[in-house]
């Protein structure tokens, strides 16, 4: 392997060495827009079943005071108040219920920024150590091996001049 393929073959590693640190990082903002928009279609969904809800209660409270009205005015004062008190805790009971699962999400994305924060911790450490410990250690290796093809030619040199002057000899 000569001086200019060793460079190649290990520029070819720093090279892979950085896309795949390039596609860590992708996967990382992939992974964290997917569950963002995960969180957003979750909330929606909810929404959406609290306004359903909402007006499936109402609508059932409307039909109700419509076949009451004939008389049973009492009667429907109470069932009234009844379906009011009913409605109240549902939507506390739907509150509390998002406000934990809120709760939730947020503690989920707080562990996911603070394990993004170590993967990027990781990456800089990884990225000064390949420039502060093993770049060097490849220029070193390089020069080495460089100082070492000078050597051998400068043997092959000699031993060249030394074999003419044995067959000059010999003739």
């Amino acid at each position: 392997m000569d001086n200019h393929e060793f460079q190649e073959k290990v520029m070819g590693y720093l090279a892979q060495l950085a896309e795949d640190m390039t596609c860590l990082r992708e996967e990382l903002k992939t992974e964290i827009a997917e569950l963002r928009q995960d969180m957003t279609t979750e909330i929606a969904d909810l929404r959406q079943e609290l306004t359903t809800e909402i007006a499936d209660l109402r609508q059932e409270l409307k039909t109700e005071i419509a076949g009451e009205i004939s008389g049973l005015r009492e009667e429907m004062t109470l069932e009234m108040s009844r379906l009011r008190q009913d409605v109240k805790a549902g939507i506390g009971g739907l509150r509390e219920e998002m406000a934990m699962q809120m709760t939730d999400l947020r503690q989920e994305i707080t562990g996911l920024r603070q394990d993004v924060k170590k993967l990027e911790t990781r990456v800089q450490k990884i990225e000064l150590k390949i420039e502060n410990e093993i770049t060097p250690k490849i220029s070193a290796l390089f020069d080495g091996y460089v100082q070492h093809t000078d050597q051998l030619k400068r043997i092959e040199e000699k031993v060249s001049r030394h074999e003419e002057f044995i067959i000059q000899r010999v003739k």
